[in-house]
């Protein structure tokens, strides 16, 4: 379900107030999860060297995370949720403790959105995993033959765009030169290395190192529908979202109805984790003028507005950076995509645990 891209709500439209928001965000550009030597197979040529070890967020990553949380408060402040300046109360970050990424950016998000506050990301203990975000393997346990099924059919429901996924492996396979036979099939494998094309050039490498000069953006687009189509299948199934994302589903709920008592909550994730909850609310979106349709730093907004008689309604927004302002790390105005149309709290909150599995909609 999908709205146009809009401007910001105004506060005054409807005489309704923003009472409370909750983001889900992935962290910023990273490096590849794996070393090189992983990915060496599928291309004849090195493959770019990076500033970080395996799976970390970059500088540049962290200073375009800050550059979107200074203009995600600019953009609330506007709407009278919090104050323009200052150091407001209210303000909390919940970040994924199993990886650095998701740690730092959570932290990049207070240090750029509410400078010189003090403000410190929350976490688990790092290294270890947390079922707000991984709650398949820790809280909610899938049937595996019912997770199988579910992939199966969720695979087969893209046999009406072979010729699209063909097409993208094809432009994937020349940009990366592999050697005889190691050229890339399996959608899973392709939508790792399309996105790692794109978080080189989302990283601003220079151009002579971002597919080793035969990826631009045009190439770029046309090969991050692989990561796209995988997420779909693999996070953006029901089955599979309904359990990874509980505990998540959950945690967004009880913030969206004050019982952390914050104005503004953030949760720094990754992108399964808003493919889960696509998953959970039967969403889907695009972004113009970025081909990730989770882009690093994207993050999913949960708004609670409450007009004149105290009825209160839920909008949904992603906010993003375009792929161009990413790479060059540019302090520019954010994209937004309004998704859905404005439902009531009560029926928000319906909709949210019908999806969830019955034994995971509490714990």
């Amino acid at each position: 379900m999908l709205l146009s891209a809009a401007g910001p709500v105004l506060a005054a439209e409807g005489s309704e107030t923003l009472e409370r928001v909750v983001m889900v965000q992935r962290h910023g550009v990273r490096s590849p999860t794996k070393p090189p030597s992983a990915y060496a197979r599928y291309s004849s040529e090195a493959w770019p060297d990076w500033p970080v070890e395996p799976g970390n967020l970059t500088p540049h990553g962290a200073e375009n995370i800050r550059l979107m949380a200074a203009r995600l408060r600019a953009n609330y402040a506007g709407l009278g949720l919090v104050p323009a300046q200052g150091c407001p109360a209210g303000i909390s970050v919940w970040a994924d403790g199993a990886d650095e990424r998701t740690r730092d950016s959570g932290q990049a998000f207070l240090d750029g959105a509410f400078p010189g506050c003090g403000l410190i990301a929350a976490h688990g203990p790092e290294g270890q995993r947390d079922p707000v975000f991984d709650g398949a393997e820790l809280a909610c346990k899938p049937d595996p033959d019912a997770s199988r099924r579910a992939l199966v059919a969720a695979a087969q429901g893209l046999e009406s765009r072979g010729a699209e996924i063909e097409q993208a492996k094809q432009v994937l396979n020349g940009i990366l030169r592999p050697p005889a036979g190691e050229e890339v099939q399996d959608l899973k494998t392709a939508a790792s290395l399309a996105e790692t094309l794109l978080l080189e050039y989302g990283q601003g490498m220079e151009p002579a190192k971002v597919g080793w000069g035969r990826a631009s953006a045009a190439d770029i687009a046309k090969v991050m529908p692989l990561h796209n189509l995988s997420a779909m299948v693999n996070r953006h199934t029901a089955y599979i979202a309904s359990h990874n994302g509980a505990v998540l589903a959950r945690t967004v709920l009880a913030a969206l109805q004050g019982q952390g008592g914050e104005t503004l909550k953030l949760i720094a994730g990754h992108d399964t984790n808003l493919s889960n909850l696509a998953g959970i609310l039967d969403l889907s979106w695009s972004l113009p003028g970025q081909p990730d349709d989770t882009p690093p730093g994207g993050a999913l907004a949960i708004e609670l507005w409450r007009d004149g008689q105290g009825h209160r309604t839920v909008r949904l927004a992603f906010f993003y950076q375009r792929l161009e302002d990413m790479r060059a790390g540019a302090d520019k105005p954010l994209g937004r995509v309004d998704i859905q149309a404005p439902v009531p709290l009560d029926v928000f909150i319906q909709r949210v645990e019908k999806a969830l599995p019955a034994e995971c909609r509490k714990g």
